[in-house]
């Protein structure tokens, strides 16, 4: 059984409900304490919400909706304390009421949505805030329209009455002229009180049993312990071969349900590469296709390198990797994609610092991310299939590309660099700068392409050696002339020409037309010698070729720094010319006379600024001239007793422009104290004002809800002396009666300090806006 709470208890749970349980326990529990004073005392601390806690009346609205079925006394309480506040607060136009002014609104509001206040009392409390159409009666109406507006507009009865009273809204706010916060206010409370419109659901996409079935095994019950049943019930689908309706959707459906891979769960992933490299072995297009189509996400995703997509592609890179280890694809596949990493996008074969491309820029690592997942899902079978030669080029590619994006890398990055290198690059040599990369892929370059003067190996034709897979050198520390670093990192035109015509030579596989001789104790002939010469001449020509090559780009270079040289100097040339023109420029800024106004209006063509020195002195009128970069000046001109205008647009750069400009902004700020000052008196003003209400409010509320005898139990009152107990309510002040002498005594001074009040507002309000009237004030 639930134990009893006191009176006391509630009242302080009430400002700390946050839950809809809370609020429906609460009012289970007044039922247990339920007397007519309890019932008093409950309504006047309803009404002393916290007025910096507005989140707690729409929870007091829930309270008093629950309780108002078995306790209607309650809610017409505060609903009518509620309207007699909203009428006096009406009254009272000084701005420190407006929390208090918007606190009462939404009160009000919520109690309509709940059904507690009538319907009538909204519209009352809006229509007098639409006769008195000014900036704070604007707030208190947009807070009372957002608070129940669409509640009023869904109800048939009311439907209408909205409907018009926001048409007047919106004549009033084009009529009107308003600043900005205020007509964006009028407009969120006019697009608030439009009723949701009912979105149409969209069509469930007609999918055949076998689609649904296949779509059931492959996302919901593929796991690492049933990959082997889900494969037996996917092969006995009935894929045919491809002529029939059901074998075209099932065969379309298993390729969607494996390609897009990132519809399954990370957990899902391997056993989907499992699966897939069992069903292949029965169907071989089946692999193909969904390797062709994971491939192709891959590149697409390249090309629009969208953030949307990373987790997509990070999952498409895994996938890879995972049907490598089950053998749906081969270490050729996997190293190839990888290149694509590297290299898509880029006009350079080798990564350089300080370039990047709009897929690649040198601020994004995502790439870096997707080589990582991909290899090191990879390992350790991509280390025992005998690519040591092709990852140790990767490593190096790798690391140049990793060392030409802008440093330092973030965290996970470096950390996922450093797992990479422990398990698949294990013993790979790391590279401390760019350079030092760039030396040492240099050198693996042009060692292959150094022409041989003994034998070849045995199986290896002289055109074999290239460049394609770049080995490390045992010692990659060799110093390398300045201009092999420079063709490493400015000539890389350079090194592709050259890899790319060697590749057209030796990259070949070994044919039947080929004059390469394979086998163990072969022995040279004369037809080797002949190819031997001719590979030599061909070595020639190629770097003869790229010679050419690399000094055609390093002329192309010189000539663009040469240009970009000659604009500086000109840019500074002409910087400076300006300096020296408004320095000998002499300016007067003085004002026109008052007998030479009359003749402005005779005005010459407007001059340009550079005649402002030969003749005359500048009358500086302070008015903008057409352009935004220039101030429009009047320059007082001619001889003897016929003075002309003319008008003059002077630079905002100048100094006579730069100097009004300062004087004006000494002017601004000087006026800004003096508001600041203005400001904080009626503030402290406002403050006294908001006091001598709360003062009055209390007592108001202490009159309205006198306490009667005790009835709560002892926990509820308050006893002392022979005075009636009175219920205890946070935030309450209760006060003695007083006598009626006393009474007229404060009401005739209450009279008179109104009355003053509002003859030194009118007075303020007139001296400010002369010949006004006070109601558009």
């Amino acid at each position: 059984m639930i134990a009893p709470v006191s009176f006391a208890q509630l009242l302080r749970r009430l400002p700390t409900m946050t839950t809809k349980d809370e609020v429906d326990q609460a009012a289970a529990d007044f039922c247990y304490v339920n007397t007519r004073t309890n019932r008093k005392a409950l309504a006047a601390a309803l009404l002393d919400a916290p007025r910096r806690q507005m989140f707690v009346i729409p929870h007091y609205g829930r309270f008093l909706a629950t309780l108002h079925p078995f306790f209607p006394d309650i809610g017409e309480a505060v609903v009518d304390e509620l309207s007699r506040d909203f009428g006096w607060l009406a009254r009272k136009r000084f701005k420190g009421l407006l929390d208090a002014r918007l606190k009462n609104a939404r009160y009000i509001a919520e109690l309509t949505k709940f059904r507690v206040a009538p319907l009538h009392v909204s519209f009352r409390c809006a229509r007098t805030l639409l006769e008195q159409f000014h900036v704070q009666n604007i707030e208190v109406l947009c807070a009372l329209l957002d608070g129940c507006g669409r509640f009023l507009r869904t109800q048939p009865q009311t439907a209408s009455r909205v409907e018009s009273l926001l048409e007047i809204l919106i004549r009033k706010r084009r009529v009107l002229n308003l600043d900005d916060r205020t007509m964006l206010l009028i407009e969120n409370t006019c697009s608030a009180c439009q009723p949701h419109r009912a979105r149409e659901a969209a069509p469930a996409k007609f999918r055949t049993p076998y689609e649904r079935y296949i779509r059931k095994l492959v996302y919901e019950d593929l796991t690492d312990g049933t990959v082997d049943a889900v494969c037996q019930r996917l092969r006995r689908l009935p894929w045919g071969d491809g002529t029939g309706d059901d074998a075209q959707r099932v065969r379309h459906a298993l390729v969607c349900c494996f390609a897009k891979v990132w519809k399954l769960r990370h957990a899902t992933i391997r056993p989907a590469a499992a699966a897939l490299a069992a069903l292949r072995r029965l169907h071989p297009w089946f692999g193909v296709s969904v390797v062709d189509a994971v491939v192709e996400n891959i590149k697409l995703g390249l090309e629009r390198n969208t953030f949307e997509h990373s987790q997509r592609r990070i999952a498409e890179a895994l996938y890879m990797g995972e049907m490598f280890r089950y053998g749906a694809v081969g270490a050729n596949d996997v190293l190839d994609l990888v290149r694509l990493f590297l290299g898509f996008g880029h006009r350079e074969p080798l990564p350089l610092p300080g370039r990047s491309c709009e897929l690649d820029p040198s601020s994004s690592y995502f790439r870096i991310r997707l080589i990582c997942t991909l290899l090191l899902a990879c390992w350790p079978q991509i280390n025992s299939v005998g690519t040591q030669q092709a990852l140790a080029g990767i490593a190096q590619h790798l690391q140049m590309y990793i060392l030409a994006k802008d440093q330092p890398l973030p965290v996970d990055i470096d950390y996922n660099v450093d797992s990479l290198f422990e398990t698949v690059f294990a013993g790979t040599m790391r590279f401390e700068s760019w350079d030092q990369a760039a030396q040492v892929a240099a050198m693996a370059a042009q060692r292959p392409m150094q022409p041989t003067s003994g034998t070849q190996p045995a199986g290896v034709d002289a055109g074999q050696a290239t460049p394609c897979s770049l080995p490390v050198p045992a010692s990659p520390a060799q110093p390398l002339a300045s201009g092999e670093i420079h063709a490493a990192r400015g000539g890389a035109a350079d090194t592709s020409s050259v890899r790319e015509e060697a590749n057209s030579e030796g990259c070949r596989e070994p044919g039947p037309e080929d004059g390469s001789i394979s086998g163990a104790g072969s022995t040279e002939s004369d037809g080797n010698d002949a190819s031997a010469e001719h590979a030599v001449v061909d070595y020639d020509a190629e770097m003869y070729e790229a010679r050419r090559q690399r000094e055609a780009l390093e002329a192309l270079i010189d000539r663009e720094e040469e240009e970009s040289l000659e604009r500086e100097f000109n840019k500074l040339m002409l910087e400076s010319s300006d300096v020296r023109r408004a320095e000998h420029t002499n300016k007067l800024d003085v004002g026109i006379p008052m007998s030479l106004m009359g003749r402005s209006l005779v005005l010459q063509p407007a001059a340009p600024a550079e005649h402002a020195a030969g003749g005359g002195q500048a009358a500086g009128d302070g008015e903008s001239g057409g352009g935004s970069d220039a101030i429009r000046f009047s320059l007082l001109t001619g001889k003897k007793q016929r003075p002309v205008i003319h008008e003059v647009d002077i630079p905002a750069e100048s100094r006579m422009a730069q100097s009004l400009r300062q004087q004006e902004e000494l002017a601004m700020r000087e006026k800004a104290h003096l508001k600041r000052i203005v400001l904080d008196y009626e503030r402290r003003e406002a403050n006294e004002e908001r006091r001598l209400y709360e003062r009055e409010l209390a007592a108001r509320r202490a009159g309205a809800f006198p306490g009667g005898s005790g009835g709560g139990g002892g926990d509820g009152t308050l006893a002392g002396g022979s005075a009636a107990a009175r219920p205890i309510v946070p935030g309450a002040t209760f006060v003695s009666r007083p006598s009626p002498a006393a009474s007229r005594r404060r009401q005739r001074v209450t009279a008179v300090a109104v009355q003053r009040d509002q003859q030194q507002q009118q007075q303020r309000r007139a001296g400010a806006h002369p010949g006004i009237p006070d109601r558009f004030l």
